[in-house]
Protein backbone atom coordinates (compact mmCIF):
# COMPACT_ATOMS: atom_id res chain seq x y z
CA UNK A 1 0.00 0.00 0.00
CA UNK A 2 1.22 3.50 -1.08
CA UNK A 3 1.30 6.61 1.44
CA UNK A 4 2.42 10.10 0.49
CA UNK A 5 2.91 12.45 3.52
CA UNK A 6 2.22 16.15 3.75
CA UNK A 7 4.14 18.45 6.32
CA UNK A 8 6.23 21.16 6.50
CA UNK A 9 7.64 19.74 9.91
CA UNK A 10 9.83 17.48 9.08
CA UNK A 11 10.39 15.78 12.78
CA UNK A 12 6.69 15.47 12.21
CA UNK A 13 7.01 14.20 8.73
CA UNK A 14 9.56 11.78 9.62
CA UNK A 15 7.19 10.71 12.71
CA UNK A 16 4.42 10.24 10.35
CA UNK A 17 6.45 8.00 7.81
CA UNK A 18 7.84 5.77 10.87
CA UNK A 19 3.83 4.61 12.03
CA UNK A 20 3.27 4.41 8.06
CA UNK A 21 5.82 1.87 7.86
CA UNK A 22 4.66 0.20 10.94
CA UNK A 23 1.34 -0.37 9.29
CA UNK A 24 3.10 -1.84 6.20
CA UNK A 25 2.43 1.45 3.78
CA UNK A 26 5.59 2.34 1.59
CA UNK A 27 6.36 6.48 0.72
CA UNK A 28 5.50 7.12 -2.97
CA UNK A 29 5.34 10.52 -4.81
CA UNK A 30 1.67 11.93 -3.86
CA UNK A 31 0.17 11.84 -7.54
CA UNK A 32 0.63 7.83 -7.14
CA UNK A 33 -0.60 7.71 -3.36
CA UNK A 34 -3.51 5.65 -2.48
CA UNK A 35 -3.30 7.46 0.93
CA UNK A 36 -2.16 10.82 1.99
CA UNK A 37 -1.41 11.67 5.60
CA UNK A 38 -2.21 15.16 5.89
CA UNK A 39 -0.56 17.20 9.23
CA UNK A 40 -3.27 19.99 10.28
CA UNK A 41 -1.35 21.51 12.07
CA UNK A 42 1.66 22.61 9.48
CA UNK A 43 -0.53 21.93 6.27
CA UNK A 44 1.34 22.80 2.80
CA UNK A 45 -0.14 23.06 -0.25
CA UNK A 46 -1.48 19.72 -1.60
CA UNK A 47 -0.86 19.12 -5.16
CA UNK A 48 -3.95 19.37 -7.82
CA UNK A 49 -2.88 16.21 -10.15
CA UNK A 50 -4.28 12.95 -8.49
CA UNK A 51 -5.83 12.53 -5.40
CA UNK A 52 -5.88 9.57 -2.41
CA UNK A 53 -8.19 7.14 -2.22
CA UNK A 54 -8.30 7.95 1.64
CA UNK A 55 -7.08 11.49 3.39
CA UNK A 56 -6.63 11.14 6.91
CA UNK A 57 -5.48 14.55 9.29
CA UNK A 58 -3.21 14.38 12.13
CA UNK A 59 -3.58 17.55 14.34
CA UNK A 60 -2.61 18.01 18.28
CA UNK A 61 -5.98 19.65 18.60
CA UNK A 62 -8.36 18.44 15.94
CA UNK A 63 -11.28 20.17 17.98
CA UNK A 64 -9.62 23.63 16.42
CA UNK A 65 -9.44 22.04 13.09
CA UNK A 66 -11.83 24.32 10.40
CA UNK A 67 -14.40 22.61 9.00
CA UNK A 68 -13.15 23.68 5.75
CA UNK A 69 -10.12 21.67 6.47
CA UNK A 70 -12.39 18.57 7.65
CA UNK A 71 -14.05 18.26 4.05
CA UNK A 72 -12.30 15.26 2.13
CA UNK A 73 -10.73 13.61 5.24
CA UNK A 74 -11.89 10.30 6.27
CA UNK A 75 -10.40 11.12 10.02
CA UNK A 76 -8.55 12.73 12.06
CA UNK A 77 -5.78 11.45 14.70
CA UNK A 78 -4.96 13.28 17.49
CA UNK A 79 -0.98 13.39 18.35
CA UNK A 80 0.53 11.40 18.84
CA UNK A 81 -1.16 8.77 17.77
CA UNK A 82 -0.40 4.83 18.07
CA UNK A 83 -0.06 2.93 15.43
CA UNK A 84 -3.12 0.80 15.83
CA UNK A 85 -5.33 4.04 15.47
CA UNK A 86 -3.81 4.30 11.44
CA UNK A 87 -3.76 0.58 11.10
CA UNK A 88 -7.59 0.16 12.45
CA UNK A 89 -8.80 2.89 10.10
CA UNK A 90 -6.44 1.26 7.08
CA UNK A 91 -8.57 -1.92 7.99
CA UNK A 92 -12.19 -0.50 8.73
CA UNK A 93 -11.43 1.04 4.81
CA UNK A 94 -10.21 -2.38 3.76
CA UNK A 95 -7.35 -1.28 2.79
CA UNK A 96 -4.89 -3.88 4.46
CA UNK A 97 -5.54 -7.30 5.23
CA UNK A 98 -7.67 -7.81 8.57
CA UNK A 99 -5.33 -10.52 9.84
CA UNK A 100 -1.71 -8.84 10.01
CA UNK A 101 1.06 -8.49 12.35
CA UNK A 102 1.58 -5.08 13.93
CA UNK A 103 4.44 -4.29 16.01
CA UNK A 104 4.26 -0.93 18.30
CA UNK A 105 7.09 -1.01 20.52
CA UNK A 106 7.41 -4.00 22.79
CA UNK A 107 4.38 -5.07 21.92
CA UNK A 108 2.54 -7.13 19.07
CA UNK A 109 -0.81 -7.10 18.05
CA UNK A 110 -2.20 -9.46 15.71
CA UNK A 111 -5.68 -8.75 13.74
CA UNK A 112 -6.34 -6.11 16.57
CA UNK A 113 -5.59 -8.85 19.38
CA UNK A 114 -2.39 -8.28 21.78
CA UNK A 115 -0.47 -11.37 21.90
CA UNK A 116 1.20 -12.45 25.41
CA UNK A 117 4.75 -13.73 25.03
CA UNK A 118 7.32 -15.02 27.99
CA UNK A 119 10.40 -13.08 28.39
CA UNK A 120 12.27 -16.14 26.49
CA UNK A 121 9.51 -16.36 23.89
CA UNK A 122 9.65 -12.50 23.36
CA UNK A 123 14.06 -12.71 23.06
CA UNK A 124 13.62 -15.79 20.16
CA UNK A 125 10.75 -13.39 18.38
CA UNK A 126 13.12 -10.21 18.91
CA UNK A 127 15.85 -12.14 17.28
CA UNK A 128 14.01 -13.55 14.68
CA UNK A 129 12.31 -10.12 13.78
CA UNK A 130 15.32 -7.95 13.45
CA UNK A 131 16.93 -10.72 11.27
CA UNK A 132 14.08 -10.98 9.31
CA UNK A 133 16.55 -10.39 6.26
CA UNK A 134 18.59 -13.24 6.84
CA UNK A 135 18.17 -16.92 8.28
CA UNK A 136 18.74 -16.98 12.02
CA UNK A 137 20.90 -20.27 12.95
CA UNK A 138 19.92 -22.44 15.61
CA UNK A 139 23.07 -21.51 17.75
CA UNK A 140 22.64 -18.09 17.68
CA UNK A 141 18.69 -19.45 19.05
CA UNK A 142 20.38 -21.34 21.75
CA UNK A 143 22.25 -18.47 22.61
CA UNK A 144 19.41 -16.49 23.72
CA UNK A 145 18.19 -19.85 25.91
CA UNK A 146 21.64 -20.17 27.60
CA UNK A 147 24.07 -23.10 27.91
CA UNK A 148 21.33 -25.79 28.81
CA UNK A 149 19.65 -25.21 25.38
CA UNK A 150 22.07 -27.09 23.62
CA UNK A 151 22.38 -30.50 25.34
CA UNK A 152 17.54 -30.41 25.10
CA UNK A 153 15.33 -29.57 22.21
CA UNK A 154 14.07 -26.26 24.27
CA UNK A 155 14.69 -24.00 20.85
CA UNK A 156 12.80 -26.57 19.42
CA UNK A 157 9.95 -25.82 22.14
CA UNK A 158 10.13 -22.33 22.53
CA UNK A 159 9.82 -22.03 18.53
CA UNK A 160 6.59 -24.08 18.67
CA UNK A 161 5.43 -22.24 21.11
CA UNK A 162 5.80 -19.37 19.30
CA UNK A 163 4.57 -20.82 16.11
CA UNK A 164 1.32 -21.36 17.77
CA UNK A 165 0.44 -18.14 19.12
CA UNK A 166 1.26 -16.34 15.75
CA UNK A 167 -0.67 -18.36 13.68
CA UNK A 168 -3.84 -18.19 15.21
CA UNK A 169 -5.42 -17.12 11.44
CA UNK A 170 -3.42 -19.59 9.92
CA UNK A 171 -0.56 -17.69 8.58
CA UNK A 172 3.00 -19.11 9.15
CA UNK A 173 5.08 -16.60 10.30
CA UNK A 174 8.63 -18.23 11.01
CA UNK A 175 10.02 -20.27 8.33
CA UNK A 176 12.08 -23.12 9.17
CA UNK A 177 15.30 -23.69 6.83
CA UNK A 178 16.84 -27.25 7.20
CA UNK A 179 20.05 -27.43 8.33
CA UNK A 180 20.37 -23.75 8.49
CA UNK A 181 18.20 -22.47 10.83
CA UNK A 182 14.74 -20.08 11.04
CA UNK A 183 13.82 -17.21 9.13
CA UNK A 184 11.19 -14.88 10.08
CA UNK A 185 8.46 -14.44 7.30
CA UNK A 186 5.46 -12.22 8.86
CA UNK A 187 5.02 -9.58 6.84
Amino acid sequence: MSVAIFSQDATLARMLLLEARRCGLQEVPPAQARVWLLDLDHLPTLPREGGALLQIGFSAHPEEVKNSTRSGLYAILELPFSARELDAILQQRELLPAARLLREGGELWLAGKKLHFSKIENRILSLLYENRHRTVAVAEIEAVLGENAKKSNAAAVYLYRLRRKLETDGIARIRTRRGAGYQWIGE
